[in-house]
């Protein structure tokens, strides 16, 4: 289905970004790796961007749901 392949294409890039932002300022000191918060904030993040959904839709995407 071509919109949830757009969906998914946009939705992934999204992701993909926050992920290598978080990644970078963990990287570089930004955000400390060892701090139960930082992670934490990090993981909430991902969960208000809509990762349960974004899971979903990946299921869906590639064909997995029933």
């Amino acid at each position: 289905d071509e919109d949830v392949a757009t969906e998914f294409a946009e939705t992934q890039s999204l992701f993909k970004n926050y992920i290598e932002t978080a990644m970078s300022e963990f990287i570089l000191g930004i955000r400390d790796i060892d701090s139960d918060a930082d992670w934490n904030a990090y993981v909430e993040q991902m969960n208000k961007m809509g990762l349960e959904d974004f899971k979903a839709l990946a299921e869906e995407y590639y064909g997995l749901t029933k």
